[in-house]
């Protein structure tokens, strides 16, 4: 079975009670499928960043589950289908999924990737060529060094 990461979202306009039956759909969706829940995050209801279906807020939900295949292709068809789901995506899930922030993973892989040389930096903190001579922005070709003189 592989780890997946489900994330929806669902209209603010459906009462309380068909919130906790939409979660709870989804959950059992992935139960049935000998699938199992391994975290369930409920982001809560959140501006979206440019309006779906004429609604800026929505009510985001996160699941990450192991399960196969049949249950991710199941989960598409009932977003399909579901009114009350405005987004969702599934991703396979690389990291662990017991770890509290998921931008804390990020922030790690972050710092164990190489950092620049710094001799590649002037000390004003602009490029150096190979040969170790300045290299000119866009900018540079406008300040003196003759032309029109304005």
């Amino acid at each position: 079975m592989n780890r997946y990461d489900t994330t929806f979202i669902l209209s603010t306009q459906t009462s309380g009670d068909g919130l906790e039956s939409a979660i709870k759909r989804v959950a059992d969706l992935i139960t049935s499928g000998k699938g199992q829940v391994l975290r369930e995050n409920r982001i809560g209801s959140r501006k979206l960043a440019y309006p779906i279906r004429k609604q800026q807020q929505g009510y985001y939900v996160s699941f990450i589950y192991e399960a196969n295949t049949e249950v991710v292709k199941k989960l598409d068809l009932h977003f399909k289908l579901d009114e009350s789901c405005m987004r969702h995506l599934t991703i396979a899930y690389p990291g662990d999924p017991f770890r509290q922030n998921v931008s804390e993973q990020f922030a790690a892989e972050f710092e164990r990737r190489p950092r620049r040389d710094s001799r590649a930096e002037g000390e004003d903190g602009g490029d150096m060529d190979d040969d170790g001579r300045r290299r000119r922005g866009r900018g540079d070709r406008y300040r003196g060094g003759g032309g029109r003189g304005r």
